[in-house]
């Protein structure tokens, strides 16, 4: 009767990690427009570019257990989020089919119904022929 329908969200990919999106930084071509923009940051600054990315490595060492257990709590929260979302998307999916389900029911209800009042009717349009049948044998005894 009430069949679950297919989700109209895709699975989510799972976000990156931390250390994932180091690892790609690490891992990047040195033509990557990111490196253009350092290097115009250190044109403009006359700061050599290793020493103005210095910092940046520094904090990431010193945080990546900070940003892990983060990056865990934050998946979680998203993935709590997500799901709430999925199941709400599919819950309206239900309601949209709701209406027609019970007409449905309801015609089904009605058809029942008639075929129970047809029945009692001829229960009784039987009992009556039996009261009459009955009532003819008695007299000609």
């Amino acid at each position: 009767m009430f069949k679950k329908k297919q989700s109209l969200l895709v699975s989510r990919p799972r976000p990156p990690t931390f250390s994932e999106v180091v690892e790609d930084v690490s891992a990047v071509n040195e033509d990557d427009c990111v490196f253009h923009f350092i290097k115009g940051l250190s044109e403009d600054s006359g700061t050599d570019e290793k020493e103005l990315l210095k910092p940046i490595q520094e904090q990431n060492i010193n945080v990546v257990d900070h940003d892990l257990r983060e990056d865990e709590r934050m998946t979680s929260e998203v993935e709590a989020a997500y799901q709430r979302v999925h199941q709400f998307i599919s819950t309206m999916e239900e309601l949209k089919s709701a209406p027609q389900s019970l007409n449905n029911l309801y015609e089904h209800l009605k058809i029942g119904d008639r075929n129970l009042q047809d029945s009692v009717n001829s229960l009784r349009h039987n009992v009556d022929n039996l009261k009459h049948l009955g009532s003819n044998v008695t007299e000609t005894k």
